[in-house]
């Protein structure tokens, strides 16, 4: 059950990144 929650939480997080970094890249030209 541990290892379930912990591989959800990375892929989260995983996701998270991503889409931060796009919103990131998106909302300024200057720095992505």
């Amino acid at each position: 059950m541990r290892k379930l929650l912990a591989e959800a939480i990375g892929t989260f997080w995983l996701v998270l990144g991503g889409c931060g970094s796009a919103v990131i890249a998106a909302g300024l030209p200057d720095v992505g």
